[in-house]
């Protein structure tokens, strides 16, 4: 009788080893990879505009000045407490401080923050500066990994996403487990093996052995040129190459 399988997803991706998991210096794929799946987001893009995710309503006023975040009202973090209006804002607030996001920061600049406010538990009135009919799509689907209001300790795992953090050591990685009372549909993989390595040819050999299933940012291969070309810069091959490595 055969072993059912452990479905565990081992991914080899850039970044350093270890660290709290501090979705506001996101600096390499490897972390990137293990915030989207601790933390849940208000939204997210899809190829079709975007899917509600903590968030049940996004709706301006009028002139798009004030927006009114409705959240779910069966999200928990996995350290415990369910999601709040206060939990937002309080992302919201330290996601726009240069100082700890300097990467993400720049989003929240059109926020009129004095005067954000939680209407209840459940409702965020998050007015703006400025008219902003796209700030959906723009900022609060693009990015929004939602934590704990208070004095977060991202060593733990602080979201309320489909995994949870279980170990982030350094010599293991990033390993996740799946939460088994997630709010959403549950995914099929029980566990998640993130690999930061910084050698692209260590992430081509750890595929080829098996010892990954994923990775992520391989070097590509240089074209060969064609019998007869010639491969000087004024060569008519060097616009093909750079069109065959284009996205």
């Amino acid at each position: 009788m055969q072993a059912a399988p452990t479905r565990t997803l081992r991914i080899g991706a850039l970044g350093g080893s270890g660290g709290p998991l501090d979705p506001r210096n996101v600096d390499s794929l490897a972390t990137y990879i293990a915030v989207d799946h601790v933390y849940d987001y208000l939204a997210r893009v899809t190829t079709s505009g975007y899917q509600d995710g903590l968030a049940e309503s996004m709706t301006p006023n009028d002139d798009a000045t004030l927006w009114t975040i409705r959240l779910r009202g069966d999200a928990r973090f996995h350290e415990g407490g369910t999601v709040t209006a206060d939990d937002v804002a309080a992302t919201i607030t330290r996601m726009a401080d240069f100082a700890t996001s300097p990467y993400f920061a720049a989003m929240w600049l059109d926020v009129d923050f004095p005067n954000m406010r939680a209407r209840d538990a459940r409702t965020l009135e998050l007015p703006l500066l400025r008219p902003r009919s796209d700030f959906v799509e723009s900022v609060l689907s693009l990015y929004t990994p939602i934590f704990p209001a208070g004095e977060p300790d991202f060593n733990k795992s602080l979201g309320s996403g489909a995994y949870r953090l279980e170990a982030n050591d350094g010599a293991s990685a990033y390993r996740l487990r799946r939460k088994e009372d997630w709010w959403g549909p549950q995914p099929e993989i029980e566990e998640i093996k993130i690999l930061p390595l910084t050698d692209p040819a260590a992430r081509i050999n750890a595929l080829k052995s098996g010892e990954l299933d994923m990775a992520f940012q391989l070097p590509r291969p240089s074209p060969k040129p064609k019998p007869g070309t010639r491969t000087s810069r004024s060569c008519a091959a060097i616009p093909a190459a750079r069109r065959w490595a284009s996205p």
